[in-house]
């Protein structure tokens, strides 16, 4: 049911199958190492990254959030790390140009939940929220803070998860549920970035490198 302006309801009619393949859905063009592994995305919905603790995830996920500055504005929010000098290190371990930066914002300690409710209903607020991880936001606001993200936001916005990995696959049920929910689901193993998703990337077998030294030690020879 939707809501008339007077407030009566109406009932939604189906739409038939050639109507339903003539939508055109918004998406992103992406290039490069982020097209061969992801495709050309909408950059809405709901997206995962997760991988082994000292595997590259957080690098992984900030290089994720520069290479989207350059379609939307985004929100990165670390209860792992916090608005922290460990997190700062983080950022300055990937190489982010200053037009870059002033698309990529940091809340500070303190932020709460709602506050960045607020923050994604605004008509001009951030397209693209980051949460790491997963597993710290549900100890401090319980599961259910993800269904409820989900139910008001995936529809407009994007919501990324990264979050921590139980060897090959994301750690607990709620890591289950949001792997299940995801469009795009990326596994960051040796400092490279594998992906299985409902949108496929271009290239089978594609990955993205977050340290091309710290994965020459990991991989050797093996590709």
């Amino acid at each position: 049911m939707t809501k008339r302006k007077d407030g009566s309801s109406r009932e939604l009619r189906m739409l038939n199958l050639d109507e339903f393949l003539n939508i055109q859905f918004e998406r992103v063009v992406f290039s490069g190492a982020w097209r061969e592994l992801i495709g050309n995305p909408s950059l809405t919905g709901i997206w995962t990254m997760y991988g082994n603790s000292s595997n590259g995830k957080t690098t992984g996920a900030i290089k994720l959030a520069q290479y989207l500055t350059r379609f939307e504005k985004c929100i990165y929010w670390s209860k792992e790390e916090d608005a922290s000098a460990s997190l700062q290190d983080a950022f300055s371990r990937v190489e982010i140009l200053p037009s870059e930066r002033k698309n990529i914002f940091v809340p500070q300690r303190g932020e709460t939940l709602e506050g960045i409710k607020e923050k994604l209903r605004k008509p001009k607020g951030p397209q693209i929220i980051f949460f790491d991880s997963l597993q710290i936001f549900a100890k401090k606001y319980g599961n259910q803070f993800y269904y409820d993200l989900k139910e008001e936001f995936a529809h407009k916005k994007l919501l990324i998860y990264v979050g921590q990995a139980d060897g090959k696959n994301p750690k607990g049920t709620l890591g289950d549920d949001v792997k299940f929910d995801a469009d795009v689901k990326m596994r960051v193993e040796g400092h490279r970035i594998y992906a299985e998703s409902r949108i496929r990337g271009s290239k089978r077998g594609a990955f993205v490198t977050v340290c091309e030294e710290l994965a020459n030690e990991y991989w050797g020879n093996q590709q």
